[in-house]
């Protein structure tokens, strides 16, 4: 999926928003398939007064047994991320930022489609 911003950052007072679903069911965490409903992402991109602000919504339910117990039991998970970067340093400073945050585990969720 391709998130274009070009014209963000070429029109002040721009905004553009892009949601999908991501199906990630498939992924196995310690032998448990803990994604059983498709993680949603809301991506934001504007431009107020020459300030761009990237913003990455992410909301997945999170299903485990409980260690003690055995129980299982589902956790709704919100997560958000948002880069603001000066026009002058455009989208690359605004995917840096992201960039970072995701190897520290603030952001949990990739997607490259071609």
């Amino acid at each position: 999926m391709l998130f274009e911003l070009k014209s963000v950052f070429l029109n002040e007072g721009l905004e553009q928003q892009l949601s999908y679903e991501l199906d990630i069911s498939e992924i196995d965490m310690d032998g448990v398939f803990p994604f059983t409903s498709p993680v949603a992402v809301t991506a934001i991109a504007r431009n107020r007064a020459g300030l761009v602000t990237l913003t990455l919504h992410c909301g997945y339910d999170y299903t485990r047994s409980c260690d003690r117990c055995g129980e299982p039991f589902t956790r709704r998970e919100n997560k958000t991320s948002a880069a603001k970067e000066p026009l002058q340093r455009g989208l690359q400073g605004a995917l840096s930022h992201l960039r970072r945050q995701s190897q520290h585990g603030q952001l949990c969720v990739q997607r490259q489609d071609r």
